[in-house]
């Protein structure tokens, strides 16, 4: 058994590297978990070191169910580069983000007399953190898509104008809450596959 934890570990250990090389996690987090790992005895803990990480190439380990509806391997082909805040602006005209991206934390958008589409359904979130993203729609639309398991909450005031959220009630995947304003706009947020 001791030779089996052993193994555990060194696993553990290679996992945790491969996920600072790959920017999963900041050099601040793999001393944290390494500190951790080299002091721990309990498997439970051996594990929540790495739960939260995609797996490494070539391992066994996929999520399934409604958790992420995405598989983890089209999650690492996805760039590495997440930056920490994006800004969308359309002022008589279009913009957005689709197919394969890093959805950074905070996302800022302004849609004035045109519209934002931001599609999630093949992008990676940032792990353990929500997404938040601050609307202003005057006189434009904003259209939100997220995949089944993400669970979207809205704080928006609309005036003269409004915000409608057909997403599923509770996900068990990441979290996305929409704030701001609607003034003779719309923010449309839905599931789709």
């Amino acid at each position: 058994m001791e030779d089996q934890f052993k193994e555990f570990k060194e696993k553990a250990e290679a996992h945790l590297r491969w996920a600072y090389t790959n920017n999963h996690i900041t050099i601040g987090e793999l001393e944290d978990r390494l500190s951790r790992l080299y002091s721990t005895d309990s498997l439970s803990e051996l594990t929540g070191l790495t739960g939260d990480l995609p797996p490494m190439p070539g391992s066994d380990d996929r999520r399934t169910g409604d958790t992420y509806q995405w598989e983890r391997d089209r999650y690492d082909s996805i760039p590495r580069q997440r930056k920490r805040s994006q800004t969308f602006f359309a002022f008589m005209s279009g913009s957005g983000r689709k197919g394969q991206w890093a959805a950074p934390r905070e996302i800022n958008v302004i849609a004035f007399m045109g519209g934002v589409e931001l599609d999630f359904r093949q992008a990676s979130f940032p792990r353990g953190e929500d997404v938040v993203i601050k609307c202003v729609a005057v006189m434009g639309g904003v259209d939100i898509t997220v995949p089944p398991g993400v669970t979207v909450s809205t704080s928006v005031f609309p005036f003269m104008g409004g915000c409608d959220n057909k997403t599923d009630a509770a996900g068990a995947g990441p979290h996305i809450e929409v704030q701001g304003l609607a003034f003779m706009g719309g923010i449309d947020i839905k599931t789709k596959k």
